[in-house]
This record gives structure tokens, C-alpha cells and sequence, in this order.
């Protein structure tokens, strides 16, 4: 972990705790959880980054979707604001929204928070097997030191 961070994903996002990271690197399994960086501002949610491979318009739709149905109480509107500046969802909120509860239930049933699952394998003639970080860099340097 000194050296090599952890996964970086070009829609950005937040990657939970480092437990999933450190699993796929020692052991080549592990699950990584990604969830979409948010902001709260007086009466909004301003969400500024997805996670990796979240169609934006499919969850614009399911958190509007979420509003129509009533699921949760306190949105007023569910907008896309994306430009050639950048992606932005903004949700307004009613004035006496808890807007902590409304992004926790987001996070949990749409596509603001999703897992990776990874897996590093090693293909040999008769079998394969997991590799993990500190093998793999072995092999990289091996295979430099080969072709110089």
C-alpha cells in the first residue's frame, strides 16, 4: 500500500476503506467498493463524480423515479446539470429534509454505491492461479531486466 494506492477510476468516486484493496493485493481477491462523491448545500445534494461504468442518465432516472414513487420523503427535483465544465445531479430537497437520510438511501438503492469485485490470475499451461501485488511486481521487474 506504500506504493501502489489502489484502483483509479476515470469517472472518480470514492473508494471505501482500504480492506478490499488490501485483500486484492496480498491475496489477487478482493471487493472494492466505489461510492459517488457528494456534496450537501443548503436545500441540495450535488453529486460531482459516479462511479466506473454508471450510465448517468439510467440514474437520473432511477433517483427521479425514487421521488415520484415516494419512497423516501423530502425531494422536490432530481436534475442533471452536466456541461462541458463537468458532471453534476442535483437534488433539490424540501426545507425540512434530512439530507444525510435522503443520500444514504441513494447510496443504497441506486447506482451511487456500487463493488468491484477483483481478481488477478496467472495463466499456466496446466493450471491458474491467483497472483497478488508483490508477485506480479517480481515478474515486472524480471521481464525489464530480460529485455534491456
Amino acid at each position: 500500500m506504500n506504493y501502489v494506492k489502489g484502483p483509479d477510476f476515470p469517472t472518480g468516486g470514492i473508494a471505501l476503506g482500504i480492506d478490499g484493496i488490501k485483500k486484492a493485493y496480498e491475496t489477487g481477491r478482493g471487493k472494492i467498493f466505489i461510492r459517488a462523491k457528494a456534496r450537501i448545500e443548503k436545500n441540495k445534494i450535488i453529486i460531482d463524480e459516479i462511479p466506473y461504468e454508471v450510465n448517468k442518465q439510467l440514474l437520473v432516472k432511477k433517483m427521479d423515479e425514487i421521488r415520484l414513487d415516494k419512497n423516501i420523503d423530502g425531494i422536490v427535483e432530481v436534475r442533471d446539470e452536466s456541461d462541458k465544465d463537468g458532471l453534476q445531479i442535483a437534488v433539490e430537497l424540501k426545507k425540512d429534509a434530512d439530507a444525510n437520510n435522503i443520500l444514504n438511501y441513494f447510496y443504497k438503492n441506486t447506482d451511487l454505491q456500487v463493488s468491484y469485485n477483483s481478481g488477478s490470475f496467472k495463466d499456466y499451461p496446466t493450471h491458474m492461479e491467483y497472483i497478488f501485488v508483490k508477485r506480479s511486481g517480481k515478474w515486472y521487474i524480471a521481464d525489464m531486466v530480460m529485455l534491456k
